[in-house]
């Protein structure tokens, strides 16, 4: 019995996965409208945001997908609470291309990109930070990962923009974990 206890001791730390701080991040929950998604904002003049739930989405029942071919696009997410001097891992899946369709099938514009960026977030408003943002100029699916120290001092929460400058663009699966 002692030798369970002490295998279940060791092995424990490696089995509790990181926890995703992203509510939401993988859009599976709607909001109120086509264009919302809970625990997401836009501006509210923005119909460039839209609810994938075709065979072209990513994965999951929903994808999001940032419209408009000519026009840029965001979307933030509510804020996340942070601890000072801890290390966090970014990570998502998209792509872009110059019209809405599956994942490798169409040339995306000289140019297009699609990014995501953390934000400092004060309570009042956001702050760029020196975070270098994640980007996808791919037509295919991919996954893009980054790391990111939040700063000793002045900094609890951040939020997640997502942005795209032209083109049609998909989004899923993101995550904010802390790592330890």
């Amino acid at each position: 019995m002692k030798k369970l206890w002490l295998i279940v001791l060791i092995c424990t730390p490696f089995l509790v996965k990181a926890q995703n701080l992203v509510q939401n991040g993988d859009f599976e929950i709607s909001g109120t409208s086509p264009q919302n998604f809970a625990n997401w904002t836009h501006a509210a003049t923005y119909s460039n945001i839209a609810k994938d739930i075709s065979p072209v989405k990513i994965n999951g029942q929903i994808s999001l997908r940032l419209t408009a071919n000519t026009s840029p696009a965001y979307i933030t997410s509510d804020a996340i609470t942070v601890e000072p001097n801890k290390n966090y891992r970014l990570k998502f899946t998209g792509r872009i291309h110059k019209t809405a369709g599956a994942s490798g099938t169409l040339e995306t514009s000289e140019g297009a990109s699609l990014k995501l960026n953390i934000l400092i977030w004060d309570g009042n408003k956001t702050t760029p930070t020196k975070f270098q943002a994640l980007s996808i100029t791919s037509g295919s699916n991919e996954t893009v990962t980054g790391t990111f120290k939040v700063p000793a001092t002045g900094v609890t929460s951040i939020k997640l923009l997502i942005s795209k400058n032209k083109d049609i663009a998909y989004v899923d699966d993101i995550v904010f974990e802390e790592i330890k």
